[in-house]
């Protein structure tokens, strides 16, 4: 059932830390050319880690190395939350970009490994949707949250809820 749980946060965060960009630019007068930079920077890092992921996870275990990753993740939002300039910014957002780019490689393979042959699609299938349920709730909740407090806050919250959540 962590995996799961792992996926929802994973897919969650990077729906919503983008998100959140648009605020954060406004205070750090980032060009839109830097917004979009570090918005792609959180996809293209799962080309460039998966291979390493996958042997990191053979040598530590899967789980452990994603639970990690969405640590990464917590990480991220907290220096989001706390930062005074585009630097701690950019940091961030690189921080953030490694949990997503080990987790999807890694969480797909320990699915299927953990699932038994006739019921790894439907096993296969709550993984996918638990990560889209997330992608769509914590995209809805991060605006919504930053209307009612500031990006600030929401950044921080954000930290907290996945810290409180993993196990360690």
């Amino acid at each position: 059932m962590l995996l799961p749980i792992l996926h929802l946060f994973n897919d969650g965060y990077l729906a919503a830390m983008p998100l959140i960009l648009p605020f954060a630019s406004e205070e750090f007068a980032l060009s839109l050319g830097v917004v979009g930079l570090l918005g792609s920077l959180l996809s293209f890092s799962g080309i460039i880690l998966a291979i390493p992921a996958g042997v990191t996870a053979s040598k530590f275990g899967a789980l452990r190395l994603l639970s990690i990753g969405v640590l990464f993740y917590s990480l991220g939002f907290l220096i989001l939350g706390l930062s005074s300039g585009v630097i701690t910014v950019v940091l961030a957002f690189i921080i953030a970009s490694i949990a997503f780019g080990i987790f999807h490689p890694l969480a797909f393979s320990a699915v299927a490994k953990a699932s038994q042959h006739s019921s790894i699609g439907r096993q296969m299938g709550v993984f996918a949707a638990t990560g889209d349920i997330g992608r769509i709730a914590f995209a809805a909740a991060v605006t919504f949250i930053i209307g009612l407090t500031s990006w600030r806050f929401t950044s921080l919250l954000y930290a907290a809820a996945v810290a409180e959540t993993v196990p360690e």
